[in-house]
């Protein structure tokens, strides 16, 4: 069988203490990330070599022992060591890049880190007591709903601007397909008035979290703007003000996991458009809707789910013309303006509805082609 890393996610809940060894590794992670970083460009732009992780593992020994840097003894090794092996996959994943001729990224210096990993060697989870174990932090209480299963690979440990904690534990596992005895197949077009609409005709409406909440948003700003930096008012007004953008997050994500795992599992193949929503954003009267909606991320739902529960996924070139093509004749109105919702085909006299006739279009083109995502 197949085996994926697969990540569980849990809140976690440290004490003072732990919390101040957390804070430790962060900016020690970081530290050191940005150290090796700087001194591989310099090493390259001098000497015009390269270096990797275990150049950087030997040097980390020496580095400790600098009096400027003699606190990142107080940070646990394994997560030290952790950071390097991301910095190496980081500069792997840059000159694999520029094989491919993929458009590279450089490997960026690291502002701040909200997150530290740290390898299997050191960590545990206990299922038994509901804990896991750090490295210089002990046992940590974990609201584990449920039991994560495989090899432990590592953790993740992130804390949210509203103050909370969590735990990613990265497990390697064998992949479970559920059969799908579902033979329909679908196209969907997504939108932003609705939020997808399918080739069935069924339409899920776009529930504007962001847009609900957004006279709330402004009001806790305001407050926000009015405070002195650094007070104590002003720290309480940024805590609001994040717990309120967290929980329109977390409403986005769980009606984007709703919505992409029923799809998967009552469909046997889904058809979809490859949007360039990056290029889309950038028009600045429909960019925050376009965020809110969260294309992206449901394509990425559906693509990993698909494989999952035995769903084929499929996509079609994002230069057809889905809304403009008639789904029974094939006539393209060219002259279709967005404001135009519903319209008649002049050669076939079909009444149709613009996403429901882009949703049938996207099928009918993905059921033509061979390539699957």
């Amino acid at each position: 069988m197949t085996t994926i890393s697969k990540a569980y996610k849990f809140r976690i809940y440290p004490n003072k203490t732990q919390q101040h060894q957390l804070y430790v590794e962060f900016a020690a992670s970081k530290v050191v990330y940005n150290y090796f970083l700087n001194k591989s460009i310099e090493l390259y732009n001098s000497e015009k070599k390269s270096s990797n992780y275990f150049d950087w593992a030997k040097e980390l020994t020496e580095l400790k022992k600098k009096e400027e840097y003699t606190w990142l003894q107080q940070a646990s090794n394994g997560c030290l060591q952790q950071s390097l092996k991301d910095l190496d996959v980081a500069y792997k994943n840059f000159f694999r890049n520029i094989k491919k001729g993929v458009k590279p990224g450089f490997p960026n210096f690291k502002k701040f880190n909200s997150s530290i990993r740290y390898s299997n060697v050191s960590c545990k989870y206990s299922k038994e007591n509901h804990k896991i174990q750090l490295s210089k932090c002990g046992w940590i209480n974990v609201a584990d709903y449920k039991t994560p299963f495989g090899k432990l690979m590592n953790m993740t440990i992130s804390k949210t601007k509203s103050g909370k904690w969590f735990v990613a534990i990265c497990v390697e596992q064998e992949l479970k397909k559920y059969v799908n005895e579902s033979v329909s197949e679908v196209g969907i077009d997504v939108g932003i008035k609705s939020f997808l609409v399918d080739s069935n005709g069924d339409k899920i409406d776009n529930p504007n979290f962001l847009k609900r909440q957004d006279r709330k948003i402004k009001r806790l700003q305001r407050q926000l703007s009015k405070k002195k930096i650094g007070s104590n008012n002003c720290k309480k007004a940024k805590l609001k003000l994040a717990k309120e953008h967290e929980k329109i997050a977390s409403q986005r994500t769980n009606f984007l996991h709703q919505n992409s795992t029923k799809l998967v599992k009552e469909n046997k193949l889904i058809a979809i458009e490859d949007l360039n929503i990056s290029g889309m954003v950038k028009n600045h009267r429909l960019a925050k809707s376009i965020m809110d909606v969260s294309w992206s991320e449901f394509f990425r739902m559906l693509t990993y789910k698909g494989e999952r529960y035995d769903c084929e996924i499929k996509k079609i070139g994002r230069f057809e013309p889905t809304s403009k093509k008639c789904n029974n004749c094939g006539y393209i109105k060219l002259d279709m303006t967005l404001n135009e919702r519903s319209w008649i085909c002049p050669q076939c006299n079909s009444i149709l509805d613009r996403d429901i006739n882009a949703a049938k279009n996207i099928l009918s083109l993905a059921l033509d082609r061979k390539e699957v995502v």
